[in-house]
């Protein structure tokens, strides 16, 4: 089994296009092998640019179901992000799907289908209305799994005290709330989306189900730390491809310390995709997974990865 708890559509409009610009500048100067930083290589950039719009434009999902269907990939929890926030205006821009069409664009696909597709509602909860939005999506058939903030987008911090009706919305539901945790190109700001912060709410909130998206990343340490002193936390290790190709162990010492410290059913696997799938496909992915292939030893047995790829996630999603 394969469950795929952290995934994101893009159809066309759905987000302002300086976050795909910025990701393209992010990913020139990552991937360049230049002497000089290409961060100022217009051409790259633009050559980057126009990749990402290609790779992520998914008008219907038909991409994603057909690698879900390469993959073996069971069901997908689909994520809406909302980043208009950070870009003050530019939701109102012609052709922009706003954050709400968005949220149910999503929602038509998990009811077109209902046997391989989840999603969560993705708002600022700081919008005028996103608390009664959140709980008229949340009431459609299929319900939702659960609610998705995006600190780093918006510019809030998870223990603000707009964002409590939403938990305790979350908890009269029954579903988690999954916060991006870690860096992101600018003009993100990673200092929102720390696992401190999400700390708090996990203590404030003991009988919530929370769940710190990407380990953290760069910060997964600290992800694991919180996650370690609270039962009511989990992680995902979703974006985590860039690191493996990099040194496959920056991804394998991770995960081992996170299944250590907290225990298998408490760490779900996700691709974040389609944003990762161009550095490596999701089906060579989950292969890459099942090989477990450490260069420094770093070992699982059979058990823990099938929890972690996919029987985590049904139990939490309660799928």
């Amino acid at each position: 089994m394969v469950i795929d708890c952290h995934v994101h559509l893009c159809p066309p409009g759905s987000d302002p296009d300086e976050y795909f610009w910025a990701t393209a500048k992010f990913a020139a100067t990552s991937t360049s092998t230049e002497t000089a930083p290409a961060r100022n290589n217009r051409e790259k950039i633009q050559e980057m640019h126009d990749a990402i719009i290609s790779l992520m434009s998914d008008a219907n999902g038909k991409k994603l179901l057909r690698a879900m269907r390469q993959a073996s990939i069971e069901r997908s929890i689909l994520l809406p992000l909302d980043i208009w926030p950070m870009v003050p205006g530019s939701e109102a821009r012609p052709g922009a799907l706003g954050i709400k069409e968005k949220n149910l664009l999503y929602h038509e696909l998990a009811k077109e289908h209902p046997d391989t597709i989840s999603m969560m509602v993705g708002i600022d909860p700081r919008r005028d209305g996103a608390l009664d939005f959140f709980n008229h999506v949340m009431g459609m058939d299929p319900s939702p799994v659960g609610l998705k903030l995006h600190p780093a987008a918006a510019g809030f911090y998870p223990d603000e005290p707009a964002c409590y009706p939403f938990y305790k919305a979350c908890m009269d539901w029954g579903v988690p709330v999954l916060f991006h945790a870690g860096g992101d190109p600018a003009p993100f700001k990673a200092k929102y989306a720390h696992p401190l912060y999400i700390d708090t709410v996990a203590a404030d909130f003991p009988d919530l189900d929370v769940v710190i998206a990407h380990c953290g990343g760069n910060l997964w340490r600290d992800a694991i730390e919180v996650a370690a002193f609270k039962p009511n936390v989990y992680v995902d290790f979703s974006n985590w491809q860039m690191a493996f190709k990099a040194n496959q162990d920056y991804f394998w010492e991770p995960l081992r310390r996170a299944i250590d410290a907290i225990g298998p059913w408490r760490v779900m696997f996700g691709t974040d995709s389609p944003f990762s799938s161009a550095i490596i496909p999701t089906n060579a992915w989950i292969e890459q997974i099942r090989q477990r292939r450490s260069p420094r030893g770093f070992s699982f047995n059979d058990r823990e990865i099938e929890i972690f790829l996919g029987e985590a996630a049904k139990h939490l999603f309660q799928l």
